[in-house]
């Protein structure tokens, strides 16, 4: 090899370093955007997971509400049944006492008709 071949092969590799000094430049400066973005999309997936953790909890303290209102309703329901049960005897005892006030009034009748 000549020393002008070598001349130019030494230039064209030091061309072909600083162009891959280059592309590594641009390479490194990608990689810093999408570090940045990649930051911002964990805060952001940091932001939903506290969001979703707010929600559940949330939905917990309705569930726990919920059911707060399903024990009352249920008292209300056994309430309520009693005192249908109390009505229905109560109701029993009146027609009892309206049979025996029929026969006492039928008597009544009887004995004033006899006396007149």
């Amino acid at each position: 090899m000549t020393e002008l071949d070598v001349d130019r092969k030494v230039r064209q590799l030091d061309n072909d370093m600083h162009e891959m000094y280059k592309l590594l430049e641009r390479i490194s400066k990608t990689q810093e955007k999408h570090g940045t973005a990649l930051e911002s999309l964990g805060a952001a997936i940091s932001s939903v997971r506290g969001t979703q953790t707010r929600q559940y909890n949330r939905l917990d303290e309705l569930d726990a509400g919920l059911a707060d209102v399903q024990a009352t309703l249920a008292r209300h329901s056994n309430r309520l049944d009693e005192l249908h049960a109390r009505f229905d005897r109560l109701e029993t005892r009146f027609d009892g006492l309206d049979g025996k006030l029929s026969l006492v009034l039928e008597r009544l009748g009887q004995d004033s008709a006899d006396s007149d």
